[in-house]
């Protein structure tokens, strides 16, 4: 049988969260990817032990992949959550969900391409 893997960005809290969870308990290896919430994390990997999960918490800026098992990637758009329409932000508002939306999107994406062809098989998916 082989290895799944799935990867979520933004893993370790909200949608994220839930998701790393539902994969873990289908027998999937979890890597939940946050960027600066340490906590949750933890709280995440604690959960993953309660459950026998095979999962880990990782920095998305420290991730790397390891070839392997059939790959599959849910970027979990982590935008941050402006209480205000999306037609008022400035262009500092703008720039960070660029940044925090399709720069990790496109980094993440160009992690697990390559070992997906070699495997002839794997899965993006992006919420947006």
């Amino acid at each position: 049988m082989t290895q799944k893997t799935v990867i979520i960005s933004g893993g370790t809290r909200g949608l994220g969260r839930a998701l790393a969870l539902s994969f873990g308990t289908h027998d999937f290896t979890v890597v939940a990817l946050y960027s600066s919430d340490r906590a949750a994390a933890e709280a995440l990997e604690h959960e993953f032990q309660v459950q026998h999960i095979n999962g880990s918490c990782i920095l998305a800026n420290e991730f790397s992949l390891s070839e392997g098992g059939e790959l599959f990637l849910v970027h979990n758009a982590v935008s941050s959550f402006h209480p205000k329409p999306f037609h008022l932000w400035g262009a500092n508002e703008w720039k960070a969900q660029i940044e925090t939306s399709l720069t990790l999107s496109i980094e993440l994406n160009r992690k697990v391409i390559v070992p997906m062809l070699r495997m002839g098989k794997g899965t993006i998916t992006h919420i947006l």
